[in-house]
């Protein structure tokens, strides 16, 4: 350790000759630690729920997310600025309410879950992030507003029993538009189990958009 900022580190190995100096970055992946959030409130607040990036287990469960002007769930990973930590292998996200969050439409879509990793080269198509996991989730949203999951440079994603709710009827809502946007190209297939879900998939360049009906439905990207 150098100073607060800086520290000196003795490799027992060469660099990789393919290492290039003011580009790549060096994580310490020895500390990234396991996170559990259980049974915890956030808001109302004028800042997003939880911002996660760890290689280490994730659980978040049992939490009630309300009126936040941010998404309830943000996943980002960055060394070309901030310099957060790297890629998460698996999150799962169970079980929680989440009630009109994203309410200061920070993002495109207001999305209340956004995984979105600062990817320099645009033709990327190597995943940042391992899988996100839904279950049993509630998502409550004014009335006229759509739901919506943006996931960018990950793996894999499945969902299953999410209800979707329109906060003035307290009613599983009529129409859930975007339900998942933004999602990698190299996204081999899609499909939606529930007997009320009707949906239509539509592919433009590195984005794949699901838009329907989806009251209850079980969500699997793969």
């Amino acid at each position: 350790r150098l100073n607060d900022t800086d520290i000196r580190l003795q490799l027992d190995r060469p660099l990789p000759q393919s290492l290039v100096l003011g580009k790549d970055v060096v994580e310490n992946a020895d500390w990234t630690p396991d996170l559990t959030v259980r049974s915890c409130d956030f808001g109302p607040t004028s800042g997003r729920g939880i911002l996660c990036t760890t290689r280490g287990k994730v659980t978040i469960e049992h939490n009630r997310f309300e009126k936040l002007w941010g998404p309830a769930l943000l996943i980002e990973d960055d060394c070309n600025f901030w310099f957060e930590s790297g890629y998460t292998r698996e999150i799962v996200f169970r079980e929680n309410e989440v009630i009109d969050c994203e309410y200061g439409h920070m993002w495109p879509e207001t999305p209340v879950i956004r995984y979105s990793p600062k990817v320099m080269d645009e033709n990327s198509t190597t995943f940042v992030h391992g899988k996100l996991t839904l279950a049993d989730n509630r998502f409550s949203k004014p009335q006229g507003e759509h739901h919506s999951i943006w996931l960018e440079y990950l793996a894999e994603a499945s969902g299953a029993n999410a209800l979707y709710l329109n906060l003035a009827r307290m009613t599983p809502a009529a129409a859930v538009a975007d339900l998942f946007a933004a999602a990698p190209a190299a996204l081999e297939s899609v499909k939606i189990d529930g007997a009320d879900a009707d949906y239509e998939v539509s592919r433009s360049g590195e984005a794949v958009r699901i838009a329907g009906t989806f009251p209850t439905a079980s969500i699997n990207l793969r």
